[in-house]
C-alpha cells in the first residue's frame, strides 16, 4: 500500500515536472526556438 502510494507520487511529480518544463520552454521561446 505504501509502496503503491510512493510510486503514484513519483509518477505524479515526474509528469508535473515534465509539463512544467514544457510550459517554461513554451513561455521562454514562443517563436519556436529551442
Amino acid at each position: 500500500m505504501l509502496l503503491c502510494f510512493a510510486f503514484r507520487l513519483f509518477l505524479f511529480s515526474l509528469s508535473t515536472s515534465l509539463s512544467f518544463e514544457f510550459l517554461l520552454c513554451g513561455f521562454s521561446a514562443p517563436s519556436g526556438q529551442a
